[in-house]
């Protein structure tokens, strides 16, 4: 069924993804990556409010798995999804350097520490976070940096175009 998620959500297919989540929470309620990952489909479709729900109850399930599993490096990276889908920067980047004490070479963290600080324009913190994710997986950070719009407060910045001129 992952598979078939993912084909649903390569192709724009975000409303038959949607239904294929909400049929997995019928069994999983709790599962904070199916709600940041039904979050995600419902932004695409613009719609804004239900994606904020989404994001808000995998908040609630990552941090009741937090507070009896405090090293769960997982429920830290999808409680600072869910963060970043809420647009509380701050705290998102809490949760991933969380994620980063326990798993320190964990490249989708400091990738999305780098999104959450050109975020708040913090053009430093975000190329120096980037700068590490690309060290750990070069192809793929740089693809998506290219057309990631959450760098587009920092695009045009020398130090962010730098960043691809040794490709």
């Amino acid at each position: 069924m992952a598979n078939l998620i993912q084909i649903l959500e390569n192709s724009g297919q975000y409303e038959s993804a949607i239904k294929i989540y909400d049929r997995k929470l019928r069994f999983q309620p709790e599962d904070a990556n199916i709600w940041n990952r039904r979050g995600l489909m419902l932004e695409k479709l613009n719609r804004y409010d239900e994606a904020l729900i989404a994001f808000k109850e995998a908040k609630r399930n990552s941090e009741k798995i937090l507070k009896y599993k405090p090293e769960d490096a997982d429920s830290w990276f999808q409680k600072g999804l869910a963060l970043t889908g809420i647009r509380q920067y701050k705290e998102a980047i809490f949760a991933y350097q969380n994620v980063l004490k326990i798993e320190p070479d964990f490249a989708p963290a400091l990738y999305n520490i780098a999104c959450c600080y050109a975020q708040e324009d913090n053009s430093e913190l975000a190329i120096h976070n980037l700068q590490k994710a690309i060290i750990l997986n070069r192809e793929l950070y740089l693809r998506d940096a290219k057309i990631d719009s959450d760098f587009d407060r920092i695009r045009e910045y020398p130090s962010f175009q730098a960043l691809f001129e040794a490709e």
